[in-house]
């Protein structure tokens, strides 16, 4: 799904949504409304929104297409955004590799709650602690 909206900012964002049943509280729609609210805060666009409907945080790297979707268009500069970390990986493994993947491209991957931003070993340390609760 693609969605676009009105920016000054250079910035491409690219969501990602993921949801593994239909009763989850955070569903995709409320997923995609948080991204959007996020992005237009700080005016930044919203180049697209990947989604991973039905999929298990804990699945395996190709059986998640959205994600892979997601991190395949990534250019340098751009920011791979979710609402929280545990929507991007449940395995703290694959959220390592897909931070290490994206700072090696250029890149960063951000989240709407704003848990553990930033390069600091403070913020690090932060998003590990998560991606193992998460797990």
């Amino acid at each position: 799904m693609v969605c676009k909206s009105t920016s000054h900012s250079q910035i491409p964002i690219i969501g990602y949504s993921r949801v593994s049943t239909d009763a989850q509280s955070l569903s995709i729609e409320a997923q995609r409304a948080t991204l959007t609210a996020w992005c237009q805060a700080r005016r930044l666009m919203l180049v697209a929104v990947y989604e991973d409907v039905n999929v298990s945080g804990g699945a395996r790297l190709e059986q998640r297409s959205g994600r892979l979707q997601a991190l395949d268009i990534l250019t340098a500069g751009a920011v791979l955004l979710a609402t929280k970390c545990d929507r991007l990986a449940r395995d703290a493994m694959a959220a390592a590799m897909i931070e290490r993947l994206a700072e090696r491209g250029g890149t960063s991957v951000q989240t709407c709650d704003g848990v553990g931003e930033g390069s600091s070993p403070e913020a690090k340390l932060m998003r590990g602690t998560i991606d193992l609760c998460a797990e």
